[in-house]
């Protein structure tokens, strides 16, 4: 859709965007269009990357990505030379089988041209699902809340020490991904699985291979708001959930913006919220770690308040309360606790809730204005990504889009 409005339109090859990435910054450094300020202050990595794409020329990239020679350096120029530009992706990019591949070449392209930390340069993920930029910043995605690794021993120490249990209780690597878990089904790894507000049984490929992995399992929960969800065909237990209105709590979107959803209805007959289902849950595990869990939403974002404090984090909501959030009809994280005293004293504490007024808590529109970063020694990692075909371009006989092959939500 978005292609009909486009000045150009880059009918890329599915699967092959690293290759378009790399002939680009190809075309860059080879007709000296890179930022090299920039480049010097705020990176490491640059001579390797170099190397890498010097092997990438649009004249052999085009056969492998369908973007003819000419455009791809016409598209390299008006980036490079461009005051300001930016990068926006969505699904296709990552849930492909190399997405991470993809997101770090679309970061090389946009430090490379200097187009961080500044008004209108970014690398922009869109994400497909509800509250996407919050379950990685608090754990769903990271491992640990406040994007703390399981990987790393003091982030397990760390959590461990605040919520009173020994940090053996943490694995010490995060477990399967999605697409990891029905081969595991399949192999009798995985017996019993817990399915929260997601539907296999429509949005995996290989359908049939999905629904003899449900039919296997010796145990299966699904946690949704529809009762009639197809993969509930296969439960042992249903567990009806509350939707977003019936319940409380924050979400984060993309810009990083902290929002507040107060309950506007009543739980519709017995379905309950997700946070009430987890709570008694986990007080029915009486014979392992027990960790005290808030009774409410609101107490939980407590805990995340103090859990995102420390010298050098930049996930810092510590300044934020509900009110606030509220008040200023969402927030920006970084927001520290001396940021939000200083705007207590500029324009006093938050008011009562006013469809008709706003309050500037603000909170910080921009990162990386400083060319700083989360690394030991504050300079981003330009990482040279070589294109590995993964069996994702098409052949004569395919007809589907490349989003709709990668997505599976």
């Amino acid at each position: 859709m978005l292609a009909q409005f486009a000045d150009i339109h880059l009918p890329i090859t599915p699967g092959t965007d690293t290759v378009l990435v790399n002939a680009m910054l190809h075309v860059i450094f080879k007709e000296g269009l890179e930022d090299k300020d920039y480049i010097a202050a705020h990176t490491n990595g640059i001579d390797a990357l170099r190397a890498l794409v010097a092997e990438y020329d649009p004249k052999t990239a085009q056969h492998v990505c369908g973007i003819d020679e000419d455009r791809i350096r016409q598209v390299a120029r008006l980036y490079a030379k461009a005051p300001a530009a930016m990068s926006i992706w969505t699904m296709g990019i990552n849930q492909s089988t190399h997405g991470s591949d993809g997101v770090v070449d679309i970061n090389n392209l946009n430090l490379v041209t200097g187009n961080i930390g500044k008004p209108g340069g970014t690398s922009l993920s869109i994400t497909g699902q509800c509250n996407a930029m919050g379950t990685r910043e608090w754990s769903s995605c990271s491992g640990l809340p406040g994007y703390r690794l399981l990987e790393k021993e003091k982030d397990r120490k760390q959590v461990a020490d605040f919520w009173g249990i020994d940090a053996s209780f943490f694995p010490p690597a995060r477990g399967l991904a999605q697409t990891d878990i029905f081969p595991a089904i399949e192999s009798g790894e995985i017996k019993g699985l817990w399915l929260i507000a997601t539907n296999p049984m429509t949005s995996m490929p290989n359908q049939p291979r999905i629904r003899k992995a449900m039919e296997n399992l010796e145990f299966l929960v699904v946690q949704d708001v529809y009762e009639d969800v197809e993969t509930n065909k296969y439960s042992h237990v249903f567990l009806p959930a509350a939707v977003w209105a019936e319940k409380e709590g924050c979400h984060t979107n993309t810009e990083r913006r902290v929002n507040l959803t107060r309950n506007v209805l009543p739980p519709y007959a017995d379905s309950k919220p997700d946070f009430w289902i987890f709570n008694q849950m986990a007080k029915r595990f009486e014979d392992r770690n027990k960790i005290h869990f808030p009774e409410t939403p609101e107490g939980a974002f407590e805990e995340m308040r103090e859990l995102s404090k420390g010298a050098g984090r930049t996930l810092d909501i510590s300044g934020m309360s509900y009110d606030r959030i509220e008040a200023a009809r969402g927030i920006q994280w970084p927001y520290g606790e001396a940021q939000a005293q200083a705007d207590e004293q500029r324009i006093g504490p938050a008011h009562s809730f006013d469809m008709q007024q706003r309050q500037d808590f603000l909170g910080n529109p921009r990162l990386y204005t400083e060319g700083v970063f989360q690394t030991p020694d504050g300079r981003a990692n330009l990482i040279p990504i070589r294109f590995v075909n993964n069996n994702e371009c098409p052949d004569a006989a395919t007809a589907t889009s490349s989003a709709r092959r990668r997505t599976w939500r």
